[in-house]
């Protein structure tokens, strides 16, 4: 949107997310049970500080490099970043020596399947965001759009995302992980689709003439993004479900900013200074690459996802226990 809300220029973007939190909030009052732990554990600070600190310090430079031009200052960030990493990982082993309550019990790593979904999540994540955001890049950039007019080029994608919901509720415990791997190879024919669209129609381009690719690119989005977290966590022992949880959504955010930040990095790479149409579109198209290489690594990840029996057997076990505390 064109409006400046209080002066907050774009980040008034950002204000959705209170009424939207409220709403959640109130709803989990009324609808989510109450359930507390036989033996709680104590919260591992020390680990929260560390882990914290160390992905700022990776994701800043990530987020930054490009606009301030790699200052070494941001090279020394990644090295501080991977030390405190290197740090946490001791701090985890010894804190779940001790009591079992580390942050992030590191046994969850030796799960193939549970780190398979981890590549997976990243890699779509990172895909997606790598399309999104220079494609809305170039309709203002490239062709004149207003903000609004660009964002509504997205509605199609998004309305494919709704119709496949439908579809991939019912058929995540049918097929497992062999969704996911369609899903993937869906939301990639979109984007390529959407690409080669764009690419023929120039600067005579209109929302109508993508929405076959938007609106299969939005189906394999909700093909991979719905039956993900179970597939990912069918064989997570229920004691460590929470941290694997938190896990698989920091990856989701990992892999959204360094998505960003190699796709956007290329494309005003690819621009130079010539903003003409055909420099945006030939950008467009090398982060269109890093898009189809993203989703081709999280295909094959999908591929070492647990199997459609422990799926199923999951699915089962959430159903029973949510039967039991209701």
């Amino acid at each position: 949107m064109d409006a400046d809300a209080w002066g907050l220029g774009w980040r008034a973007i950002f204000l959705i997310n209170v009424p939207v939190g409220i709403v959640i909030f109130a709803l989990s009052k009324r609808f989510v049970p109450q359930t507390r732990s036989d033996r709680p554990m104590r919260t591992d600070f020390a680990g929260v500080a560390l882990l914290t600190a160390a992905l700022l310090c990776l994701m800043i430079p990530l987020i930054e490099g490009r606009s301030l031009g790699w200052p070494a200052w941001l090279w020394l960030l990644v090295g501080v970043g991977v030390l405190l990493l290197a740090v946490f990982v001791a701090h985890s082993r010894r804190r779940q020596r001790t009591d079992g309550s580390a942050l992030l019990p590191l046994q969850l790593f030796r799960n193939r399947g549970f780190s398979a979904g981890l590549i997976t999540q990243a890699m779509f994540q990172g895909a997606m965001n790598a399309f999104t955001l220079p494609f809305i890049l170039y309709l203002q950039l490239a062709l004149g759009f207003d903000a609004l007019t660009a964002g509504l080029n997205l509605l199609a994608f998004s309305v494919g995302a709704m119709l496949g919901t439908g579809v991939a509720v019912p058929l995540t415990g049918r097929l497992g992980k062999a969704l996911i791997a369609v899903g993937c190879v869906l939301m990639a024919i979109g984007i390529w689709w959407t690409s080669t669209v764009l690419g023929a129609t120039g600067v005579g381009f209109t929302g109508w003439d993508a929405v076959g690719g938007m609106l299969t690119a939005g189906l394999g989005l909700s093909l991979i993004i719905i039956p993900l977290i179970d597939v990912a966590l069918a064989t997570i022992p229920v004691a460590d479900a929470g941290a694997a949880s938190g896990t698989y959504s920091t990856f989701q955010q990992l892999g959204a900013t360094a998505g960003i930040a190699v796709s956007t990095t290329i494309f005003f790479a690819q621009v130079g200074g010539d903003w003409s149409q055909a420099s945006v579109l030939d950008a467009l198209g090398a982060s269109v690459t890093v898009a189809l290489i993203g989703l081709g690594i999280a295909a094959v990840a999908s591929l070492f996802l647990p199997g459609v029996r422990a799926v199923r057997a999951h699915l089962e076990e959430e159903r029973l226990r949510a039967e039991v505390e209701i």
